[in-house]
């Protein structure tokens, strides 16, 4: 809490949190943007499936989404939290005599279990399903099916 020069009581943010977050936050969807315009580069040019290297910056780029979203949360949090109504009702004054510290950490806790179980079952069912041979078969087409898909698609 600080004072301005007239003596008034006022509260400030905490400047540094909002200034990383809001930048991890905006960084993260940079990075989501870049793998997506360079795969449209190599789909345009029919070339995606052979770029394996890029197919892993793919996979690792999954990371992005939720990074962007946590930051996000934490700036609005942070950026917002001195000021329940500004200038009726105080921080201080919105703190819930029942919610104890125990069952803050509880919950912190179990959000992060949780949140950590969905992340390794994420990961096993993008490797498992990206392991998975695909099945490629030959299909005959005549030369009367060949004129009819031509006729119906112009």
């Amino acid at each position: 809490m600080s004072y301005n020069a007239s003596g008034t009581l006022y509260y400030i943010p905490d400047v540094t949190v909002a200034f990383w977050t809001f930048r991890l936050m905006v960084g993260a969807g940079m990075a989501m943007a870049l793998p997506a315009l360079v795969g449209l580069f190599f789909l345009m040019r029919k070339r995606l499936e052979q770029q394996r290297w890029f197919l892993w910056v793919l996979v690792l780029s999954i990371a992005f989404p939720y990074l962007a979203n946590s930051c996000g949360w934490v700036l609005t949090e942070m950026g917002h939290q001195p000021w329940l109504l500004l200038g009726v009702l105080t921080t201080a004054d919105g703190v819930s005599p029942s919610v104890s510290p125990g069952m803050i950490l509880f919950t912190l806790i179990v959000f992060i279990i949780l949140y950590g179980v969905l992340a390794v079952v994420d990961a096993a069912l993008l490797f498992k399903y990206a392991k998975r041979d695909i099945e490629v078969t030959e299909v005959e087409v005549s030369a009367d099916e060949e004129d009819e898909k031509l006729s119906v698609s112009f």
